[in-house]
């Protein structure tokens, strides 16, 4: 039942329609603001109490639905980086994690390469990130995208930079395989083990670019993971995951956004969408 007000500074990209009923704007985002705070200042604001409400009954009883290993590791990782610091995450399951769960602290700036969908950003980013702001940056990567620009290690090794470089390690490329799994049959081609994708020994990784190294499974041991990210030496961390893993919510092909995998009970997914009737 909502109207799509679409908003662009290319007039040639409004004339590709979406819905017949659209309200067309060629504008830049400030004049657009500035529209809309007009309309607001003008007339009589829309009462949202009630959608308010709703929006928090459909909170409390999705409550921790989403709360996996993963984002758990990211939310206690993310406690012991210190403020005013960078934080760059790669692309594939890393990176929603990073987005879902990371708690950042004031001054923290944290880097996308968002649709881009660039494999290999999280370690440039953060070696341009920390060379231009001086400040140290934490690198969150898989075991796949880092191997894309996995020779700039010896950027940061040679100038001796503050890069922690995290690399979550489940041994496959992640969400790739998760696809192949909902559409494919699980037909594992180069993604995982038997599927022909293989990380190398983070470990002989790190010694061969002399930074120190820390490998750690689920079960974060705080004491040593500080340790290593508490001062200002390169390092790298690999948080060693279980080959099945996931980012959810997900949407899969040809269901309403409203209604995203993994699948919730249908009598309490009837009774959210019903709210607001």
């Amino acid at each position: 039942r909502a109207r799509i007000v679409r908003v662009d500074i290319d007039e040639g990209e409004l004339s590709y329609g979406i819905h017949e009923d659209d309200i067309n704007l060629k504008s830049d985002a400030a004049g657009a603001a500035d529209m809309i705070i007009g309309i607001f200042e003008d007339g009589e604001r829309a009462d949202s109490g009630n959608w308010i409400s709703v929006c928090g009954q459909i909170r409390s009883s999705l409550a921790g639905i989403d709360d996996r290993l993963p984002n758990r590791i990211v939310r206690q990782i993310s406690s012991l980086i210190e403020p005013d610091s960078i934080i760059t995450a790669d692309v594939g399951q890393n990176q929603v994690w990073v987005a879902q769960s990371f708690e950042f602290k004031e001054g923290q700036r944290g880097f996308f390469s968002g649709g881009h969908g660039a494999m290999g950003y999280s370690l440039p980013a953060a070696i341009g990130a920390c060379v231009a702001t001086g400040k140290k940056a934490y690198s969150f990567n898989g075991d796949g995208g880092i191997q894309m620009n996995i020779q700039e290690l010896q950027f940061i090794a040679r100038e001796r930079l503050p890069v922690k470089v995290i690399i979550f390690n489940n041994n496959a490329l992640g969400m790739i395989r998760h696809f192949q799994e909902m559409y494919f049959d699980g037909n594992y081609t180069q993604t995982t083990g038997e599927g022909g994708f293989t990380s190398p020994d983070f470990s002989k990784i790190a010694n061969a670019y002399d930074m120190e190294f820390l490998r750690v499974d689920e079960e974060i041991p705080e004491a040593s993971v500080l340790g290593v990210l508490g001062d200002n030496s390169p390092a790298i961390i690999e948080i060693v995951l279980p080959e099945q893993t996931y980012t959810f919510p997900k949407l899969k092909y040809g269901l309403p956004n409203s209604d995203q995998e993994p699948l919730i009970d249908r009598e309490l997914y009837n009774r959210l969408m019903s709210l607001g009737d």
